[in-house]
């Protein structure tokens, strides 16, 4: 799998051009953008980009960059980089690319007519999820992508140090983190997932990245 970490990858800049893409391309979303779409620099291979369509510059000193579809079955998988939910800016901004057409920042922050002063206004307003809802959001996310037990006690342990009340989120989601626990009394269970947090948690005293 190519790709696992596609707004990190891809830069700011390149961030700008799916901005600037080609008006027959508007329809894909970010993720859509890169799976089907190849960009190349034409200061490699010149003669290779006869027949591709250029990208506008970014500034003057900009490289030349060129943009054609990828051959049917070559196509990139490709994820959206994860982002914790404590960076709400960069978390709803993640949110608005993988859900929404954009065209600019300034259109990511518009709904409507209204133009909100912030990402995160902006995803609350759309409705992609409540306001203060980034952990319930993060831990659904993870359970929805099939991550492990282990993966899912170390994403709690994360949205406590980010300052998530923990025993809201634990009521919540107990049941998805204790699954590979095996069978026994509820008890023996849970004291089994609290010493699984715990260790998490000593292996991870500072901020979990």
């Amino acid at each position: 799998m190519r790709n696992p970490n596609l707004l990190e990858q891809i830069g700011m800049s390149d961030l700008q051009r799916y901005f600037l893409r080609p008006a027959h391309y508007a329809g894909l979303r970010l993720q859509e953008y890169f799976e089907k779409l190849a960009l190349y620099n034409q200061n490699k291979h010149p003669k290779k980009y006869q027949d591709m369509e250029p990208l506008p510059p970014l500034d003057s000193g900009d490289p030349a960059k060129y943009v054609t579809e990828r051959l049917p079955g070559a196509e990139d998988v490709s994820r959206v980089r994860w982002i914790r939910p404590g960076r709400t800016a960069d978390f709803a901004l993640r949110k608005i690319l993988i859900e929404v057409l954009c065209l600019s920042y300034r259109d990511a922050r518009t709904v409507g007519s209204i133009v909100y002063l912030t990402f995160r206004a902006a995803a609350v307003a759309r409705g992609l999820y409540a306001d203060g809802q980034e952990f319930e959001l993060a831990m659904a996310q993870a359970i929805g992508i099939q991550s492990t037990q282990e993966e899912l006690g170390r994403l709690f342990v994360m949205c406590y140090q980010e300052g998530e009340n923990p025993f809201a989120l634990y009521e919540q989601f107990i049941g998805a983190m204790m699954a590979d626990i095996p069978e026994g009394t509820e008890s023996a269970r849970t004291d089994e997932l609290l010493k699984r947090l715990h260790r998490i948690s000593e292996r991870h005293r500072g901020k979990i990245s």
